[in-house]
């Protein structure tokens, strides 16, 4: 089974702020008809990357059986994270980065790895394909 999800971040701040995020999530069923679902978080005092973190765990954890689940994101950290095996390294590290250190939102990280173990997930780059129905979860606009 092959699912995609379309991840839209909106963040203020620099490093740390307050953002939201929404994500869509389509399954394309066997006789063509295309299932949404959709999901949606807030953030405060975060970065921009804890929250694409945290909106792809909220994503991925809505998928009921395995599958294979393309996630459209503008985050190069997660994508590159997943992509060049940081994450695994970090697990097989007992959670550890080169650095001796845990990384950043190390409960999220291992949940993320944790979904990553049971589906088949793959990055690419945002596709506006679902640019309305994104914003008009997000609804208005972050608060400065």
């Amino acid at each position: 089974m092959n699912v995609n999800i379309y991840i839209k971040l909106r963040f203020r701040g620099n490093p740390r702020g307050k953002g939201e995020a929404a994500a869509l999530i389509e399954y394309i069923d066997t006789s063509g008809k295309s299932h949404m679902r959709q999901q949606q978080i807030r953030i405060e005092q975060d970065t921009k990357n804890a929250l694409a973190l945290k909106i792809c765990i909220h994503a991925m954890r809505l998928l009921l059986k395995p599958c294979v689940a393309t996630i459209f994101i503008d985050c190069d950290y997660l994508r590159n994270a997943h992509r060049q095996g940081w994450v695994r390294k970090w697990q097989q590290d007992g959670w550890k980065r080169a650095n001796k250190k845990p990384p950043a939102n190390l409960e999220d990280w291992k949940q993320f790895y944790m979904l990553t173990q049971i589906h088949n997930v793959q990055f690419e780059p945002y596709n506006s394909r679902y640019e309305n129905e994104l914003e008009n979860i997000l609804g208005g606009q972050v608060e400065k």
